[in-house]
């Protein structure tokens, strides 16, 4: 059996370990590229390999020879691969010798601006390729679920900036779409089926109106590995992982929230997200030193922050309470509040901007235990331990 034989024969090996192993040999990479092995077959390994696997090959390819790409790898924008899939391959197609702008005209051609549209926005950006970005800047904008991402990229850009804006002005109900695509990766049409569409439209548009604003003052902040966030005015609007009741949640140092609530599937009761709106606070300038004496506060009443960090932290830019002219009416189960001695801190003051990974000792031990902690727990659990034995003696 020759080369090209065994190498067609592990594409349809479908065995992904065997498959990745192959791949790995510099040898077989060597053999590959000078024979034009994967771009010959890109049609075959496409219908054979799942994305997973396919971005693999592609980076020990891409590794081994940054200029091993064809223009043949238009094609993979014809299927439906995830965004970081396609940030990840342009990346490695910025190394490469392509021109990008002949991929964006074939895309644009075959009407394939998925997904792929913001990391290919992201790639050419900066680059010689901004007047053929901005004579195609809504088609882009129109197939990309990260509109305002794209606006925070352009936002030192007049020009583009401007655009962005008149594009959000006439569209505003893609800056909802949007906002739920982000964080959830649903299709339009699950989300209308859902009927999730007007739910989040309503506390949109009730937050603008509060707070005197437009769709165009919608910021996004940024996102973290369980949660997306947006501005709008001095409310921060938070689409995130499901939220559960926390059995001391009217503690003074969580940020109050104005509204938080899971989004449940219609087909089989399922969180989809949550969604959750506080008050804008001060990140800036909060210090480790800020974080263990709040770890510690927690300590002494029998609770262990399991994700203690300065980042975590927000000082308060007015009193912790509820802020809404037209209020959306929470109640204390919206907002997973379970008890009462409610005790409201002044500006100034810190708070935790999430409570999910504060947990009874006994709860923090049994799911994850000090020994795998966070090097920060690890430190301040230790000191704690040690100013306490000082205490008893």
């Amino acid at each position: 059996m020759n080369f090209k034989e065994e190498f067609i024969n592990i594409i349809n090996s479908n065995q992904d370990i065997k498959t990745v192993s192959f791949f790995r040999d510099e040898e077989n990479c060597k053999n590959i590229i000078e024979n034009n092995l994967f771009w010959n077959n890109i049609d075959l390994i496409l219908k054979k390999f799942n994305q997973t696997v396919l971005a693999t090959c592609i980076k020990l390819l891409s590794s081994y020879n940054p200029s091993f790409f064809t223009y043949d790898v238009v094609k993979i924008f014809n299927y439906s691969y995830t965004s970081g899939f396609y940030v990840d391959l342009f990346k490695y197609l910025d190394n490469s010798n392509l021109d990008l702008g002949v991929i964006f005209e074939y895309i644009i051609e075959k009407d394939c601006l998925n997904v792929s549209s913001y990391a290919l926005f992201i790639s050419m950006y900066n680059k010689k390729y901004k007047d053929l970005l901005y004579d195609n800047l809504d088609i882009i904008l129109k197939n990309s679920y990260k509109l305002l991402k794209i606006k925070k990229i352009v936002s030192d850009n007049p020009l583009f900036l401007n655009k962005v804006d008149e594009f959000i002005e006439n569209n505003p109900n893609i800056v909802i779409y949007n906002i739920i695509m982000d964080y959830t990766g649903m299709k339009k049409e699950e989300i209308e089926t859902e009927k999730i569409f007007d739910f989040v439209k309503i506390i949109i548009d009730e937050l603008l109106i509060n707070e005197n604003k437009k769709y165009t003052d919608i910021i996004y902040l940024g996102e973290g590995s369980s949660s997306v966030v947006y501005l709008i005015g001095d409310k921060v609007i938070k689409l995130g992982s499901e939220r559960f009741p926390f059995k001391n949640a009217n503690n003074k140092r969580f940020l109050r929230p104005i509204l938080r609530t899971n989004i449940k599937s219609l087909k089989d009761d399922k969180v989809l997200f949550c969604i959750e709106i506080t008050e804008k606070v001060d990140t800036n300038n909060i210090t480790k030193e800020d974080a263990r004496l709040i770890y510690e506060e927690f300590r002494d009443i029998g609770y262990v922050w399991g994700d203690v960090n300065p980042r975590n932290l927000g000082r308060l830019i007015k009193k912790n309470k509820i802020y809404f002219n037209e209020p959306l009416n929470p109640t204390k189960e919206s907002i997973n509040y379970t008890t009462e001695n409610d005790i409201e801190l002044d500006k100034g003051e810190l708070v935790i901007l999430d409570n999910e990974f504060i947990f009874e000792e006994k709860d923090f031990i049994s799911k994850i235990g000090f020994d795998n902690a966070n090097d920060l727990v690890k430190e301040f659990e230790a000191r704690y331990q040690e100013e306490k034995k000082q205490k008893n003696y």
